[in-house]
C-alpha cells in the first residue's frame, strides 16, 4: 500500500499493466468463503486508518478474476459490504500469460459503483494478489501505474 493524495475531479485517468500467470479456479467474488482474485488494484477513499485501527472507507477495487464474472460488473464485497466494491476489469484466462495496460476514468467508476461523488480524495492506493480464501495457487505481476490529472484553471 502506498500513501497518495489524489483529487479525482481533476486527476480522472488511471491507468497500470499486469499480468495474471494463474487464475484460481474456485474464486468467487460474490461468495464470502472463495472470494479471492487473481490481481486487484485497490483504490482508497479516504484515510484507511491502520491494521489495528481499520477506517472502514469507500474502497474501489479493480479485479482480474474467473470468468464467472463478467468484464464491468460490480460487485459489493461480502465482506464489507457497502464499503469495497470490485469493478471487473478481466475476468476468465483469455490473455492469461501477457501483460495488459488498463486505463480507466477513476471518478465514472467510483460514480457508477457506489452512487454518488467520492466523499474524499484517493488516500491511498494498492496491489494485491489474494488465494486466502480458495488456498488455490494464483500468480500475478504488476507493472507501472499512472494518474493523469487535467491542468487547473
Amino acid at each position: 500500500m502506498r500513501d497518495v493524495e489524489v483529487d479525482t475531479h481533476h486527476c480522472r485517468q488511471i491507468a497500470w499493466s499486469w499480468r495474471v500467470e494463474r487464475l484460481q479456479a474456485d474464486a468467487d467474488l460474490r461468495e464470502r468463503g472463495k472470494e479471492d482474485v487473481a490481481a486487484a488494484l485497490f483504490l482508497i477513499f479516504g484515510h484507511p486508518g491502520s491494521v489495528l485501527s481499520p477506517n472502514p472507507v469507500p474502497t474501489l477495487r479493480y479485479v482480474w478474476t474467473t470468468q464467472r464474472e463478467t468484464p464491468g460488473a460490480i460487485i459489493d464485497s461480502p465482506y464489507m459490504p457497502g464499503v469495497v466494491r470490485s469493478l471487473v476489469v478481466r475476468a476468465g484466462p483469455a490473455g492469461l500469460g501477457a501483460w495488459h495496460r488498463e486505463q480507466r476514468d477513476l471518478l465514472a467508476d467510483f460514480r457508477r459503483a457506489f452512487g454518488h461523488e467520492p466523499p474524499e480524495p484517493v488516500r491511498a492506493v494498492a496491489i494485491f494478489v489474494d488465494n486466502d480464501q480458495t488456498g488455490q495457487p494464483v500468480e500475478a505481476y504488476f507493472g507501472s501505474a499512472e494518474v493523469t490529472c487535467a491542468v487547473k484553471q
